[in-house]
């Protein structure tokens, strides 16, 4: 169930909007190949991508949010922490990772 919320840091940009129609979000979350969370990837950022007439047969690992990306510890979980991140920041999903991300 979790896998179709990730998606690998080597994928293409058109695997990642097929995952985000997959998994019915806005978002999908990048990891490496040890499963490791590197970001997240929007469909705002593949609009952003689209007015730049960038190929979707790009690799999504250059344009990825890599630094402005909500995640929880899984030792500092809380409903009522991931239900105001939801709400302040207007996420769709929330990582939940452990001190290794």
């Amino acid at each position: 169930m979790l896998s179709k919320y990730l998606i690998n840091d080597s994928a293409k940009i058109k695997d990642c909007l097929k995952k985000m129609q997959e998994n019915r979000q806005k978002c999908v979350i990048i990891v490496d190949n040890l499963k490791k969370l590197k970001g997240t990837f929007s469909d705002g950022d593949a609009r952003r991508l689209m007015l730049k007439n960038l190929n979707f047969n790009s690799k999504v690992k250059n344009h990825y949010n890599k630094k402005d990306y909500s995640f929880i510890k899984k030792e500092n979980y809380s409903i009522k922490k991931i239900k105001n991140l939801f709400l302040k920041k207007n996420l769709t999903l929330i990582p939940i990772v452990d001190n290794k991300k």
